[in-house]
């Protein structure tokens, strides 16, 4: 009877262990399953773009064909950490709402995009301490796509989608096989 006990309460611990790595692999999954951030909206809400700026705007120092959306050029605005309170052992809740000044320097040729990133103190500092590293990335429509090598050997992807001269979206850092943090972030084309 002992040994019946003993055996249907190891297979209750198993199956509990079971049931909540099903539950924290469908809580990751979803935040991933749509491929753009919450906060881009439909291609339909973006503005008209004539060489890659809103229409009527003057000429950019960066000449494209017509129709080619242009990312070229010097982006700046903010990043936004997010919290995750139902994975409270990731090492991301240790930045909650942490904000830091962000800045893309970016070079584009046809659909792909190179450059380089810097990190200011905004709220707290930079995660690590990485304040430069190096951009590649594609461009697709008014969508862009870029991962940030760091200092540290960790990156970050970065998913917006342009609106005019601003660009909304939203971001994933990863090192060791890991996520290390995930956020928003809203940067504004400079020149």
């Amino acid at each position: 009877m002992k040994a019946q006990m003993s055996e249907m309460s190891g297979e209750r611990l198993y199956l509990g262990a079971g049931i909540l790595l099903l539950l924290v692999a469908l809580m990751a999954g979803q935040g991933c399953a749509g491929g753009q951030p919450a906060a881009v909206a439909p291609e339909t809400a973006a503005p008209a773009l004539t060489n890659g700026a809103p229409a009527g705007a003057g000429e950019s120092a960066v000449s494209k064909p017509q129709g080619t959306p242009s990312f070229a050029g010097v982006w700046e605005g903010t990043s936004t950490a997010i919290c995750n309170a139902l994975m409270p052992g990731y090492g991301f809740n240790t930045r909650c709402h942490a904000i830091n000044q962000i800045r893309f320097t970016i070079l584009q040729h046809g659909t792909e995009v190179k450059g380089g990133y810097r990190c200011d103190f905004g709220n707290m500092n930079c995660r690590n301490m990485n304040d430069t590293g190096q951009v590649t990335g594609s461009a697709s429509g008014n969508r862009l796509q870029i991962r940030v090598f760091l200092p540290d050997g960790t990156s970050c992807l970065f998913r917006g989608q342009r609106r005019g001269k601003l660009m909304v979206g939203g971001y994933s850092c990863y090192g060791g096989g890991g996520l290390l943090e995930q956020g928003n972030f809203n940067v504004q084309w400079m020149y």
